[in-house]
């Protein structure tokens, strides 16, 4: 999914999540290295005041504190990273965010509306429908070989037959 995404998303608060098998890091960690790694842009939100959630949502035991903490220290070293104190906020923020990183590094899933039939109309995609035309018209050429061709018998083919003395 990550591969299909114009952008990464990270929201970051107490709980570190799921560990990885065999990996000793979370899936949420796995997936932002990934998106480093792929040079995806990358859209971080931190909770600015952990002591506003609620317990159940926060670390279960020491190793999962310490992982997150971990993990957001490097979050903040890595990158620019935005900090939200509620869901209001971190909703403002997103759009923000998400409204300056399309206008500022656009990505090739974009498509501004005014630029629809342009992007319809471009000559990479005609060369694509062109190659799925090819693609077709030699699938049905394939098919129509390999379809078996029957010929109806005619009154007297039947009539041969039956009174054959042969």
């Amino acid at each position: 999914m990550i591969d299909m995404s114009d952008y990464y998303i990270l929201i970051v608060a107490g709980r570190y999540g799921s560990i990885v098998p065999e990996e000793s890091i979370s899936y949420t960690e796995k997936e932002y290295k990934y998106a480093v790694e792929n040079d995806i842009p990358i859209l971080t939100f931190l909770c600015n005041d952990l002591s506003k959630i609620s317990a159940c949502k926060m670390w279960k035991n020491d190793e999962e504190k310490v992982n997150i903490e971990r993990f957001r220290n490097q979050l903040k070293e890595d990158r620019m990273v935005a900090f939200y104190s509620d869901i209001g906020d971190l909703t403002t923020k997103i759009l923000s965010a998400l409204s300056d990183a399309i206008k500022n590094s656009p990505r090739k899933g974009w498509v501004r509306a005014d630029k629809v039939e342009e992007t319809l109309n471009s000559p990479m995609l005609q060369d694509i429908k062109n190659q799925l035309d090819a693609i077709s018209n030699a699938i049905s050429i394939k098919i129509d070989e390999i379809t078996p061709k029957y010929e109806f018998a005619t009154d007297e083919d039947i009539d041969a037959l039956f009174h054959n003395d042969k």
